[in-house]
């Protein structure tokens, strides 16, 4: 089972590397940035107001929170309707993130990987449908791709962009992605070959493998709002993950310090990390 869910979605992903671009991959003009530093918007965009993840509304957006309530963050739901986008993403495969206290449903602060192989206009991921963030996107994605285990049938996988998940991730002049209200810069979906070599294992670096975690908390970064900053630990852009302290979830074993309970400060659980 440990090396199952990578090498499904690595293959459904590959399947699609050299898919000729369809009609749908047209992109509107758009402002790339650049990750983890300070943007200057072209004119005509309206100035960001501060962000605050404390006060901000996260159950007006994560509507189908929790997604997977039965399994923690879902092996097996890591495995079905699987779909693939060309669009910006970010990259949040076992990210260190840290709480952020009194939200609701509970956040934490991950830090992502973004570059120019995932900030492009053709950057290739795959996201499955049972852990969509949006209620009512979820269900129109669920309409469009149908039911499907692992690679046995998709319609949404080849050629890529046919889930109506992959257009609101594209972002607009002024730098940001429509989902979400156009609120954040990018969303946070998966790719095993754009993960940078050396960062954690199994994903391009080497050390040991997975961890099942049977108890503890994670994150499941999976459609997750992300912006383009700077994040908490020195990664290039802050995603907003939901949190999940269920059993069922899988952790990369070579992460110092990230157990499955995660680490508590003053009795407080303060450090988690992604899983899947």
């Amino acid at each position: 089972m440990k090396a199952i869910i990578p090498l499904l979605l690595a293959v459904a992903l590959s399947s699609c590397l050299l898919c000729p671009a369809s009609a749908q991959d047209v992109e509107a003009a758009h402002w790339g940035g650049k990750p983890g530093k300070p943007h200057n918007p072209p004119q005509n965009c309206q100035p960001e107001a501060p962000f605050n993840a404390k006060t901000f509304d996260w159950a007006s957006v994560y509507t189908a929170y929790p997604v997977n309530n039965v399994v923690g963050t879902g092996i097996l739901l890591n495995m079905v309707d699987l779909f693939t986008c060309s669009a910006p993403y970010a990259l949040c495969a076992y990210a260190n993130c840290t709480i952020v206290e009194g939200t609701n449903p509970p956040v934490a602060e991950c830090g992502c990987q973004v570059s120019s192989a995932t900030l492009g206009r053709g950057a290739l991921s795959i996201g499955t449908t049972p852990t969509i963030l949006d209620k009512n996107l979820q269900t129109a994605t669920a309409q469009r791709c149908g039911s499907s285990i692992g690679l046995t049938y998709s319609i949404c996988t080849n050629p890529p962009n046919q889930a109506p998940f992959c257009p609101l991730m594209r972002r607009n002049r002024c730098g940001k992605a429509s989902m979400y209200g156009g609120v954040f810069d990018v969303i946070s979906t998966f790719n095993t070959s754009t993960w940078p070599s050396g960062i954690t294992s199994p994903q391009g670096g080497s050390g040991p493998g997975f961890k099942y975690c049977t108890k503890g908390c994670a994150t499941n970064c999976f459609a997750a709002a992300c912006h383009l900053k700077t994040a908490w630990n020195g990664m290039p852009a802050t995603c907003y993950c939901p949190v999940y302290c269920q059993p069922g979830f899988i952790m990369s074993s070579n992460s110092t310090g990230y157990e499955c309970e995660g680490q508590s400060v003053n009795g407080k659980l303060t450090y988690i990390q992604n899983g899947i």
